[in-house]
Formats: C-alpha cells, structure tokens, sequence
C-alpha cells in the first residue's frame, strides 16, 4: 500500500473517532434535557443506515 493509502485509512480513522464523539454529545445533551435516550432504537437505525449504505456500490474512475 502506497502513501495514500495510509492518508485515507488516517482520514477514515478520524472521521470515525469525530463520529463516535459527535454521537455521544447528542446523548448526552438529550439526557441533561430530560428526553428519554433509547440506546436500542437509535442504535439499530444508525446500525441499520450504516449496513445500507455499505451495500451501496462504489464507483472508481478507469485505472483505480
């Protein structure tokens, strides 16, 4: 794997890491305003937007 590769596994990683960070926040500011938080429900639709679009094909220009 060439340089770029490590470039977007970095850039996968931090968009990754600011989603997580960004969720948990979401949380925790719907906890401290009193509105019931179901880990189940926005789990399994997050999960499920997550699994649809990996199934999504990818297209890449000629030669990629």
């Amino acid at each position: 794997m060439g340089r770029s590769s490590k470039g977007y596994s970095a850039y996968m990683l931090a968009v990754g890491v600011w989603g997580w960070v960004i969720l948990l926040w979401l949380l925790v500011r719907r906890w401290e305003q009193g509105v019931e938080v179901s880990l189940l429900w926005e789990g399994g639709f997050f999960l499920g937007l997550a699994v649809l679009v990996g199934l999504q094909p990818v297209r890449l220009p000629r030669g990629a």
